[in-house]
């Protein structure tokens, strides 16, 4: 989970998920309603996988798999 208070955009190192689990965004508030919160199996897999990068004002939360 990344929550970024600022008002300005924050790039967030991410750790490795490890094997061969992908980082994968289920929510993140800046986005536009109907895509801000992924369906289950539909989160949109994060590219790179290396760090993300937190609007001002954003909650986002990441799954680490398969």
């Amino acid at each position: 989970m990344i929550a970024n208070a600022h008002w300005d955009a924050k790039r967030v190192l991410l750790s490795e998920p490890g094997g061969v689990r992908r980082w994968r965004r289920v929510i993140d508030t800046s986005l536009e309603d109907g895509h801000d919160i992924a369906a289950e199996g539909a989160e949109s897999i994060l590219d790179p996988q290396d760090h993300y990068l937190a609007n001002g004002r954003s909650t986002i939360v990441l799954l680490a798999r398969a």
